[in-house]
This record gives C-alpha cells, sequence and structure tokens, in this order.
C-alpha cells in the first residue's frame, strides 16, 4: 500500500526505468523510496488547488528578503574587503609603518565586517530555511504537524512529518510531470546560478538513462516552493527546473555513486579539516535533529596557500571539501529518516565566531563563502531548523538589529544570536538536551575535535571519512 500511495502519480514506463536501469547509483543504493511513515501520505494524489493565495503571499515575503539578500549582501561584503584591503592588518614591511594613520580603515573593515558577516547569515537563512511557518511558529503555510514521539519513544516527530494539503499534493502531482522522462542529457543546467567545478554534461554512456527523481526530492521541491515562493515564476516550472538542476550538479560532479568522484585525495581532505572544521555531531532535541558545527571564520589566506601552494587551489579544495560533508550530512539525515520511519530535511547549524578575523574578510574568501552559500539553498532547500551564531562581538549587535526588520519574523525565529560561548552551552543544556561535554573542543566544548571526529556520525555503508566509500 505503501508503495501505491508513494507513487500513485508516477506511469508505468518510469517505474520500468527505475527497476531495469542497473545503475549502482544512489537511487538504488542511498536515495531509495522511504516507508510510508516516512513520506506524507497524500504524496501522489492528483488534486486541484494550485491557485491558493498563500503561495502568492510567501511568494512577496520571500522576494522582498531574497532582494535585500542578495543587494545588499555582496555589497557590504566588498566594502569588508575594500576595508581589509587597505587596514594595517593586510599591509607589509615598509607599509606597516603607517599603522596608526591607517587605523581608521581598520575600524572601517570591522564596521563592514559585522554588517557583512550578519548579512551573510541572513542570505544563509533565506536560502536554507525559507521564511515560513515550518520553523514551527506560526504556521499558517503548512498543514497540522504532527507532533507524536517516534517510534522509539525518544523525538518528537521532525516538523515535515505531516501530510500534504490540497495544494501541496496537486503541486507534487504536477511537477512529477513536468519532469517525467528526463534524461541525463536533457536536464536543465543553470551555470548562472550555480558554479559547476567540472565541464558540464552528462557521461556518454549515461546520457541517454532516464532519470528516476525520488518521492523524498519531490516533496523537498513542494515545501520549498510553498514556503519560500517562486520568485514570480510558474510554481510547476520553478520546482522543476530546482529538481533539474540538483540532479544535473550532483551527476556532473560524481555525488551520486556509493563511492563518490570527488576531485578531493585523503591528503585534501585532511588539510582542508585543518584550515576548515567543519562535522556534525549529536541530536538536538526534542525532533533529534542532527548538529552540523560550522566554523567559517577560521579560514585564513595565508594557511590556504601553506596547505595547498596557492590560495586558488585551496579555495577550489575547499568547495569540493564543502560538497563532500554536505553530502555525507544529507546522507545521514536520510538514515535517520529511515531508521526512525520519519521524513527528516532539516538540522541545526551553529557558526562559531570565536576564530573571527579580518583575515577572513579577503575577497577569494568572500567569493567562495558566498559560492557555498548559494549553492547548498540550492541543492539542499529547506535543510536548517535553527542557526545559532556563537561568540558574536557585541559590535555586530547593532547592525544585525538593523537586518531583523527588513526580514520575516519567522526567519529570524530561527536565528539564535550569543556573544558569549557560556550563554550557549546553557541554552544548548536547557533547549537541546546537549552538554558541554558535547561540544566541540574547537567551539569551545568539552567533546571531541572537529578535525578529528567523523565527519558524520558512521551509519549503514558509512564507518569513516577515508575518501574510499
Amino acid at each position: 500500500m505503501w508503495l501505491a500511495a508513494c507513487c500513485a502519480a508516477r506511469d508505468d514506463s518510469e517505474r520500468r526505468c527505475c527497476a531495469h536501469s542497473g545503475s549502482p547509483r544512489v537511487a538504488d543504493e542511498q536515495r531509495r523510496v522511504l516507508p510510508e511513515s516516512v513520506l506524507p501520505s497524500s504524496l501522489g494524489q492528483e488534486q486541484k488547488g494550485l491557485t491558493d493565495p498563500r503561495l502568492d503571499v510567501a511568494k512577496v515575503v520571500s522576494a522582498s528578503t531574497l532582494k535585500i539578500s542578495v543587494l545588499v549582501g555582496p555589497s557590504l561584503a566588498t566594502l569588508a574587503a575594500i576595508g581589509f584591503a587597505s587596514s594595517p592588518l593586510a599591509v607589509s614591511g615598509a607599509e606597516q609603518q603607517a599603522e596608526a594613520a591607517g587605523f581608521a580603515s581598520w575600524r572601517l573593515s570591522i564596521v563592514a565586517a559585522a554588517a557583512a558577516v550578519l548579512t551573510c547569515s541572513l542570505c544563509l537563512v533565506r536560502r536554507l530555511c525559507f521564511p515560513s511557518g515550518s520553523s514551527g511558529n506560526n504556521d499558517t503555510t503548512i498543514a497540522a504537524v504532527v507532533r507524536s514521539k517516534s517510534a522509539d519513544g525518544r523525538w518528537a516527530a521532525p516538523l515535515e512529518t505531516h501530510e500534504l494539503d490540497e495544494q501541496q499534493g496537486a503541486l507534487l502531482a504536477a511537477v512529477r510531470t513536468a519532469i517525467q522522462g528526463k534524461t541525463w542529457a536533457t536536464l536543465e543546467r543553470n551555470t548562472k546560478a550555480c558554479h559547476w567545478l567540472r565541464p558540464i554534461g552528462a557521461d556518454a554512456d549515461k546520457a541517454d538513462e532516464v532519470v528516476c527523481f525520488t518521492d523524498r526530492d519531490l516533496v523537498r521541491a513542494v515545501f520549498s516552493i510553498g514556503n519560500g515562493g517562486t520568485n514570480g515564476q510558474d510554481p510547476v516550472k520553478y520546482g522543476s527546473a530546482m529538481l533539474q538542476q540538483a540532479y544535473a550538479f550532483r551527476h556532473d560532479h560524481g555525488m551520486d555513486s556509493l563511492r563518490m568522484q570527488l576531485d578531493l585525495t585523503s591528503d585534501d581532505l585532511r588539510k582542508c579539516r585543518e584550515v576548515y572544521p567543519k562535522a556534525a555531531s549529536g541530536l538536538a532535541a526534542p525532533h533529534g535533529y542532527p548538529i552540523l558545527w560550522d566554523m567559517p571564520f577560521s579560514l585564513r589566506a595565508r594557511l590556504l596557500e601553506e596547505r595547498f601552494g596557492s590560495l586558488d587551489r585551496g579555495l577550489e579544495k575547499l568547495l569540493w571539501y564543502d560538497l563532500h560533508i554536505m553530502e555525507r550530512y544529507e546522507r545521514y539525515k536520510k538514515h535517520l529518516s529511515t531508521t526512525r520511519g520519519e521524513l527528516m530535511l532539516k538540522g541545526v547549524q551553529v557558526f562559531d565566531f570565536g576564530t573571527f578575523s579580518t583575515e577572513v574578510l579577503h575577497p577569494a574568501i568572500v567569493r567562495t563563502v558566498l559560492q557555498i552559500i548559494v549553492r547548498s539553498g540550492q541543492l539542499w532547500p529547506e535543510s536548517v531548523w535553527r542557526l545559532y551564531l556563537v561568540g558574536v562581538p557585541l559590535l555586530f549587535l547593532p547592525f544585525w538589529s538593523v537586518i531583523k526588520r527588513a526580514a520575516h519574523p519567522v526567519t529570524i525565529a530561527k536565528v539564535h544570536m550569543f556573544t558569549n560561548r557560556q550563554d550557549f552551552f546553557k541554552h544548548c543544556e536547557a533547549e537541546l538536551g546537549i552538554s558541554v561535554d558535547d561540544v566541540p573542543v574547537e567551539c569551545g566544548g568539552r567533546g571531541p575535535s572537529l578535525q578529528r571526529m567523523p565527519i558524520v556520525p558512521a551509519h549503514g555503508d558509512y564507518n569513516g571519512d577515508n575518501m574510499e566509500r
């Protein structure tokens, strides 16, 4: 019965394609269709209602927030880069004698840094969370959320675990029809919207293979459209393009196979973890979402040059490194979904400012971080439940107050800011069920090091980050 509920709108030819393709892709191994209890029970129902005015409201809110992030963010980042370039921290040799005279420029770089970092944080929330009731606050967009305990009685059901309403069911069916029969060669690829690291196009031996889009990804696209809007585009075309872009990028970058084919060696991975610690560890109450600990403010141009021979090569490896981490993180959430019998798309992300320095405002580093943010929003939308900014300098707070006024209240509700780690630790223990012993040492806790722990906990076929898996 669960197969009929999940795939009622999928025709026989597509099912035969998925069953007989013989491909060792993750569609067979990692991205298998989840049980009925994991996916909304109304999935696949052919229903009407695409004119529901709630999509229009979400679209207007989304467009406003996106315009602020896109227009203001890069400008402030550029201002920060200019301030950094003229600051005493960026000069060398004899120029350091003018340090006192350059103090005003240094202060400008700090002010611009505050605005740039916080605006990028808002952009990240917009890309990964989307302003919606899916945060659990003032939910008017999504139907009643199931809040019963999970099968083991430990966690409340994820917020994603609910039935699709009439509009969502109709949209899902329409998007499924629009992408039906697409091959790897005919997938839409928009390189202006996302930076490709490899030549565009499918492998010759798979070019004519029909793509099997999973129910999990279809549901994610529907949630993204309903919660974040479509920036004025037709919802069906927008959802179709979103899925095709994500699948094409994953395919072209070797992310679909059980053993990912990334341009990243074991030695590259080790070096990247030294300059940019990032890993998932722990589960947050009450829903049992995994926690991703992120240290982007530890990035330093000089360290990248030392480790990789040049800054450009180091930043390119970081782009591959982030793909490796985020794909592992996504597969871990799929594992949790299967284990618990509940759909899980979201997680908790912690950004620690403890290592912040104006060195992170190097223009090339800022550009790379923005590429990662945009790419993550395209490949893994609807993936953040809460975003924590920890150790935020007091100087940043006035800028955040200004930014908050222009953002959607539910988006802001996802962001939790702490100026010191001790307050964050108290919050973790009271709200997330995480003690200081579970917090990585790089983030001020007594837990294991982000550089030494597995990038995600061992599960299923995955038992470590040795690059052959």
